[in-house]
């Protein structure tokens, strides 16, 4: 009897340690279950962005996260992409994934997390071409539609602007936009900045100066090509606008680089100002028919309070210090020009 008892206890308590070891392993899988879930998931030491694209299916958005996280508990990825059944909220746009977010985080952004808007630099941008190629590397929407939307015939007329001009509208800004957005939302964005900035104020004064709020953003779009030094920049735009009110040729060098495409000559000679365009200013009078490239605001508030005077030459000046020598007389700049063409001559600069 006392035999039977403890044998009955041994099996009893054989059956309590198993039980005990079987909650155990239960609770450490939990446990590591719970630690995978809400510890960083990717390697990844930097910000990176997950792009996706109208039409874009589980298996693509998988394949991004996988080389751009690199996910260190994959499976433990793919069961919460289940779970939370990614697969039906698939939604196009700019995911940002920080380091350190977790499975369900990741997921969470993917599923239901806003939008990282993109910024849009467009400084440094001259030709059409370029203005397209920009968008076109920051921004989902089709080149074509990209294209369509810079020559809309419907813009020209609300804005007053034609092909040339059109780039009038951009800033040398960085603009913040949704990587998705469509060609008429970024139209619209753009418009809406241009008017932001366009107050009545800022048109009075442009009103003033007998131009269009066009013609004011090419005039700066010459001044910012004319000189890297801020300071000179209402001494330069004051400058073009006496030439201009005189009906002189404004002759300006940036524009017949822009005229010729060739941004790379250091010194304008004779046969470069016979390029036949309508944006080289040494043959047309008047200003060219669209900017030569996308100008600060700052640079249109200098034009539009630029300090009065009566220079109507400028050179660069022979120490290559970036400023100019201004001249209200052509003999006084042909002296001026004579010691920079020397300087320019010393440094073996030719073309």
């Amino acid at each position: 009897m006392a035999r039977r008892r403890r044998s009955k206890i041994k099996k009893n308590s054989w059956w309590f340690k198993a039980g005990i070891a079987l909650a155990g392993t239960v609770l450490l899988g939990v446990g590591a279950l719970c630690y995978s879930l809400n510890s960083a998931i990717g390697r990844n030491d930097n910000k990176v962005y997950i792009l996706i694209k109208e039409g874009m299916t589980l298996k693509d958005v998988r394949e991004q996260v996988q080389t751009k996280v690199w996910p260190r508990y994959p499976r433990i990825l793919d069961f919460v992409i289940r779970y939370k059944h990614l697969e039906d909220h698939i939604r196009p746009g700019r995911y940002e994934i920080a380091p350190g977010v977790s499975a369900l985080e990741l997921v969470d952004i993917l599923d239901s997390g806003p939008q990282t808007p993109v910024e849009l630099p467009l400084s440094g941008v001259r030709t059409k071409a370029e203005l397209i190629n920009r968008l076109d590397e920051y921004l989902m929407i089709d080149r074509e539609q990209i294209e369509s939307a810079l020559s809309d015939s419907v813009i020209y007329r609300l804005e007053g602007l034609n092909e040339e001009s059109m780039r009038s509208l951009f800033f040398a800004k960085k603009y913040k936009l949704l990587w998705n957005t469509t060609a008429k939302a970024l139209m619209d964005s753009i418009r809406a900045e241009h008017n932001r900035y366009w107050t009545p104020e800022r048109r009075a004064k442009a009103d003033k100066l007998g131009l269009t709020t066009a013609e004011i953003s090419t005039l700066a779009s010459i001044v910012e090509s004319e000189s890297a030094k801020t300071k000179e920049y209402g001494q330069i735009a004051q400058l073009y606008i006496n030439r201009y009110n005189k009906g002189m040729l404004l002759q300006s060098d940036p524009t017949v680089k822009f005229a010729l495409g060739d941004f790379s000559i250091r010194r304008i000679l004779l046969e470069h100002l016979k390029a036949d365009s309508p944006y080289n200013t040494y043959r047309n009078k008047g200003l060219p028919p669209g900017p030569i490239c996308l100008p600060k605001q700052a640079t249109i508030d200098s034009i539009l309070n630029a300090p009065h005077h009566e220079y109507i030459y400028m050179c660069a000046k022979e120490d290559f210090s970036g400023y100019h020598n201004f001249a209200a007389d052509y003999a006084t700049h042909q002296s001026n020009a004579r010691k920079y063409q020397e300087a320019l001559n010393k440094r073996g600069i030719l073309k």
